[in-house]
């Protein structure tokens, strides 16, 4: 399907779809980021969404899946273990190459795991910041095809949230909330939620809880908060099923899956001082620990245990003068993680960044934002089949970022800008190489971009254009020779180069004061640019992809939303002489309805509303994991 064939379809949907509410010209967004003090999106060079709690209410979505599916050219897929997010080409590998954040705290693990977002509940959100570009100096590694930032709720007044749901496929779920004052300077906040579910296919169950606490401290020039929290995931994998199962009972679960399951465990403390030194100058600290544990069956009984320590110091200053206002970030962030994997396998990993970024107004609505960042890595590698006597392994990255932006009213800009990114090889990536291959190389990669957006009338449109070049990518290879005692067939590389040009198109419009619609649409071209399969194009990703929305506020207390994503057909995973055939474009389409009364809320949401048939991922060994079928849900939530 072209791109102009595409827009086509999605117009004439747009009568019945949800937007985010068109910003105002003179209305200011926050964006967090990595800057202590907040900033203005159209003072930032780069492609950002936000998305408010109200965008997330008004949605209608019961997860983050559905609520970020084709928005800013998100994809997901899904082996029935969880959604992985992708951003700008990655494919299966969207999970070591965009960034997920909460509340500064990084999901990505430094093993081949995945993040696990299915405990985050959506009403404990106040905004998700969504950049889709390389932000390799701000964030380092794996801030290659973007970032997801969700910044949860902390509320300091007296007051809570219970909620409750029911849906298809045997689900249940409830989540409780409540805050308040200690005295004029500290405050708490404690949150919970459960959620169970047997899921779509046959043996797929699974159980989702999360436990918060917080305290903080908010005094003239000073803040304070440490926080604990524990999360208990725990999935049966209904495995992958061939082309002729998935046509005749996409529900059916492997019949060799009877066994396989994964429970995980995890505690995460985060404690963080923020200090005004000056007028100008403020300090920022950080100290985050994060403990999993994981057992379960995977071919054979596991346990594998994570530990990861990390911290970072900021300082930040800021001014005014007569062109605008200026910034200058400067900080250091380290980490230090051990993995274990039953008896047989230890790994240690040591990183260590320096960062800097300057934005600096040169005359009344132009800027130019400088930076740097420094990293370097060390692993220590143990395994009884490969390195039983272990092996120690460093590397080191850096990268740079150049941008301009330019306001040319309250309304419209321009910017343009080049950003340097890398990522280091996981730690068990490197337990698994190629024989005479001692250290994988890190990836590195180098992004260009160009943008334009505006407020007129009742409109926003923003334009984005960008060409993403990698080298060194880090790959599982099922083709390279096996390691010495590899268990199985394959290896992880560094592979040939690659380039992704492509374009983001977000627009809304306020039709009226209650309806607003709008489209979200993404273009990638994806492909090698070197080796042995020059011309080809990278698997797993969709040429085309996006969003259309509206909502329609019938009365103050009554809302209707209705939407629907896209992805094209695209090659299937692992596909990389593109012989294989491509799996299957498809449209998914949602309906809500919510309804306030007094302290009270009572939704309705359906997701798939046509049932469609499609796998959520497919490999080049022929195995097909299908995507959810229609789903509804009910909801109550009680505000106190």
């Amino acid at each position: 399907m072209s791109k102009k064939h595409l827009v086509a379809g999605l117009l004439p949907l747009a009568a019945f779809v949800h937007a985010q509410t068109a910003l105002a010209a003179d209305e200011t967004i926050k964006v967090i980021g990595r800057s202590i003090s907040d900033s203005n999106v159209l003072d930032i060079p780069a492609n950002i969404k936000v998305i408010t709690a109200e965008d997330i209410e008004a949605s209608g979505a019961t997860d983050l899946s559905t609520l970020l599916r084709g928005k800013s050219g998100i994809e997901i897929s899904d082996t029935n273990s969880g959604p992985v997010f992708s951003m700008r080409g990655f494919g299966a590998n969207g999970a070591h190459n965009t960034l997920i954040l909460v509340d500064g705290r990084k999901l990505n693990k430094f093993d081949l795991s995945k993040p696990q977002i299915d405990s985050i509940p959506l009403n404990n959100i106040a905004f998700i910041e969504i950049s889709s570009a390389s932000a390799g100096v701000l964030y380092g590694d794996q801030a290659v095809g973007g970032v997801i930032n969700i910044i949860t709720k902390a509320p300091t007044q007296a007051g809570g949230t219970l909620g409750l749901e029911v849906g298809s496929f045997d689900t249940r779920g409830g989540n409780v909330s409540f805050a308040g004052p200690l005295n004029d300077d500290w405050s708490y906040y404690v949150s919970g939620s459960q959620k169970n579910s047997k899921n779509y296919r046959d043996h797929n169950d699974s159980r989702l809880g999360s436990i918060l606490g917080r305290i903080q401290f908010d005094g003239e020039g000073r803040q304070f908060f440490a926080e604990s929290s524990y999360y208990d995931n725990t999935r049966f994998y209904a495995g992958s099923i061939t082309k002729q199962q998935f046509e005749e009972n996409p529900r059916q679960a492997n019949a060799g899956s009877g066994n396989d399951y994964s429970h995980e465990m995890t505690f995460a403390n985060r404690i963080g001082l923020e200090q005004q030194l000056t007028d100008g100058w403020i300090l920022q600290t950080k100290l985050i620990s994060d403990q999993t544990k994981t057992n379960g069956y995977l071919w054979s009984s596991f346990t594998r245990k994570l530990e990861s320590y990390s911290g970072d110091v900021q300082l930040e200053n800021s001014w005014k003068s007569a062109n605008g206002n200026g910034k200058l970030l400067l900080g250091i962030d380290a980490a230090k993680s051990r993995y274990v994997y039953s008896a047989n396998r230890g790994l240690k990993q040591n990183k260590l960044s320096l960062y800097s970024v300057l934005n600096l107004p040169l005359s009344e609505g132009f800027s130019v934002t400088a930076g740097g960042r420094s990293s370097k890595v060390e692993d220590n590698v143990r395994d009884s089949a490969l390195y039983p006597q272990g092996e120690k392994l460093e590397a080191s990255a850096s990268a740079a970022e150049l941008g301009v932006n330019y306001q040319f009213s309250k309304a419209q800009r321009v910017y343009a800008r080049i950003d340097q990114n890398f990522r280091f090889a996981k730690i068990d990536e490197q337990a698994y190489t190629s024989p005479g291959v001692f250290g994988l190389k890190p990836q590195r990669g180098t992004s260009l971009e160009f943008g334009w957006s505006a407020d007129f009338y009742a409109h926003s449109l923003s334009v984005n254009l960008y060409r993403l070049d990698i080298k060194d990518e880090i790959i599982f290879d099922s083709s390279a020779p096996t390691p010495i005692n590899g268990s199985f067939q394959g290896a992880n590389v560094n592979a040939d180069k690659s380039r992704r040009d492509g374009a983001n198109i977000n627009w809304t419009w306020n039709v009226t004061q209650e309806l607003s619609t709008g489209l979200d649409y993404s273009y990638i071209d994806a492909k090698y640019t070197a080796g042995k399969y020059n011309g080809n194009r990278l698997p797993w990703v969709s040429t085309h992809s996006g969003n259309v929305f509206a909502n329609y506020m019938l009365t103050p207390a009554w809302n209707i939303y209705a939407g629907a994503s896209y992805s094209s057909e695209r090659y299937v995973s692992g596909d990389k002489a593109n012989q294989i055939e491509k799996s299957d474009a498809y449209w998914l389409g949602s309906l809500s309805t919510q309804y306030r009364l007094n302290d009270w809320s009572l939704m309705l949401s359906i997701e798939n509303v046509t049932d469609e048939r499609y796998s959520a991922s497919t490999n080049s060994w022929g195995g097909y994991y299908p995507g959810d079928g229609r789903r509804a849900t009910i909801s109550a939530n009680y505000d106190f």
